[in-house]
């Protein structure tokens, strides 16, 4: 089974969504999926269920719900054990999407600590690739949905500013340009993506644009929180007025005349692969 939560909530089994039923069997079953392979006690989840209104009936209730989703989950295995002090759902390396996207961001962040730009944005763009809208849409009105999709949100970001970082490293500054504008006119007040459009406008030959860029991140920064930009996007303005050569575009020395046939020379040497074909 395939546990999703970078969107709304899905399982799925042998490629084939799962019914998961009603409202309250969903919130259970994502509260198991956030924590899963960890004990989620049963106070826990009437408190999320019901807050400080817990009827009589709670605990039925709630045991009423583990079954059914139980029942639902059964033809491809029993993943949600009672143990002692609550429950906890059994899974798998691999079986929750936000899981592997964190794994995958990790891969590239050990990718670019060693300067292998290209598998890096390899990493990331897999990573990327799991989501499909905002995780766990439709489960906002629930405080542990609420925080754990702020939390992933924000490493959701993180994975596009290192993806742009290392791309900007690549030399890809021309086509990152229109990505990045859209992605400041989203997220207006992350520093980090101010410096990534006025690299990549500086790095296109568009220096009066990246400078009227910092222009807009102070305008931004300054109404809607009341600070100046940090001195490192100062600094990189700075830079960009004396064209200094710390921001300029980097070069590549070596060319490759690629033959398709060589392909099978690196079966099983996937990420070589990766970091030639982005040289290409």
């Amino acid at each position: 089974m395939e546990f999703r939560i970078l969107g709304p909530l899905e399982v799925m089994a042998a490629s084939d969504p799962v019914l998961l039923g009603g409202p309250k069997e969903q919130v259970v079953l994502a509260a198991l999926v956030v924590d899963a392979d960890r004990v989620v006690s049963a106070d826990r989840l009437l408190d999320i269920l019901w807050g400080d209104e817990v009827p009589d009936t709670g605990l039925k209730t709630l045991r009423s719900h583990l079954s059914r989703i139980r029942g639902r989950l059964k033809p491809w295995g029993q993943p949600i054990e009672t143990v002692v002090g609550g429950y906890v759902l059994r899974t798998d390396d691999g079986e929750i999407d936000a899981r592997r996207f964190e794994h995958l961001l990790a891969e590239a962040r050990a990718q670019r600590d060693r300067g292998s730009h290209p598998i890096a944005v390899s990493r990331l763009e897999e990573a990327l690739g799991l989501w499909r809208g905002r995780a766990l849409h439709g489960l906002e009105d629930h405080e542990f949905a609420r925080v754990e999709s702020t939390r992933l949100e924000e490493l959701r970001l993180e994975a596009l500013e290192a993806r742009i970082d290392s791309e900007l490293e690549m030399g890809r500054h021309e086509r990152l340009v229109a990505e990045v504008e859209n992605l400041v006119e989203e997220h207006p007040l992350r520093e980090g993506l101010w410096r990534y459009l006025m690299m990549a406008l500086y790095r296109s030959g568009r220096q009066a644009e990246a400078l009227r860029a910092f222009q807009r991140a102070r305008t931004v920064l300054g109404e809607e929180l009341g600070i100046e930009p940090s001195p490192e996007l100062k600094e990189l303005e700075e830079a960009i007025l004396l064209q200094s050569a710390a921001v300029a575009a980097p070069t590549t020395s070596i060319r490759f005349d690629f033959v398709p046939e060589a392909r099978t020379s690196f079966i099983g040497r996937e990420d070589d692969m990766a970091e030639l074909l982005a040289l290409l």
